[in-house]
């Protein structure tokens, strides 16, 4: 019998699909949606008071009821309302942060380049999470965030084409920082990572750390 997968969908859809086509058909997916989950990254900055924390932990009971072997979230800036909800899940919970910061920790680097939403730098969950390890994290300087964040919102979830090349410039830029690899800490820029192709080793993507974690422990 195939274990079951639950997924904390729709945060966004296409890094949903992304993650599932990566696990394939070993596996039995159950996924919930919630389009009235309101935007991490708004409430996480103060530009709005609509908490999403309910509508994740509404989506994470669901699954349970579906005798679920193992859950987890594609969205990085979702673990930011991790802490909030974990003692009221009753089922494993793959954290991506958790998960990505350990695969980082595995590579005996200092210094790590984050891309990500606005919502997840500023909340530190990748910069608290690997400070256990010792690891420090640099961000792009603003030009290069604000192109990062164009690419996020008004390309990969407007379905629009990609700016690669500004993509590439923000990676170029944490380099210049001294980072040592890159993490795509959003999966918005892991659909990217999926569709475009992408077999760069300076680059960390968060859902194929995901993914390859879940297939080695279930």
């Amino acid at each position: 019998m195939k274990k079951k997968i639950g997924i904390v969908g729709g945060l966004g859809p296409m890094a949903t699909v992304t993650l599932m086509r990566q696990l394939g058909d070993k596996y039995d997916l159950v996924v919930i949606n919630d389009p009235t989950t309101p935007d991490r990254t708004n409430f996480i900055l103060n530009k709005s008071t609509e908490d999403p924390t309910e509508n994740i932990l509404n989506m994470i009971e669901k699954l349970e009821l579906y005798n679920i072997d193992l859950i987890t979230m594609p969205c990085n800036t979702a673990s930011y309302f991790y802490n909030k909800i974990k003692d009221k899940i009753n089922c494993p919970f793959l954290n991506i942060v958790e998960e990505t910061a350990k695969f980082v920790n595995n590579l005996s680097i200092k210094k790590v380049g984050l891309l990500a939403t606005n919502g997840t730098i500023e909340s530190n969950i990748y910069k608290n999470e690997l400070k256990k390890y010792g690891i420090e994290v640099v961000i792009p300087d603003d030009k290069n965030q604000n192109n990062v964040m164009d690419i996020i919102y008004k390309e990969v979830k407007a379905n629009k084409k990609v700016s690669i090349n500004k993509l590439y410039d923000a990676i170029d830029n944490l380099k210049e920082k001294g980072a040592e690899r890159v993490i795509f800490g959003c999966t918005e820029l892991s659909v990217i990572y999926s569709d475009e192709k992408i077999e760069d080793p300076f680059i960390i993507d968060s859902i194929k750390v995901l993914s390859d974690i879940i297939k080695t422990k279930i």
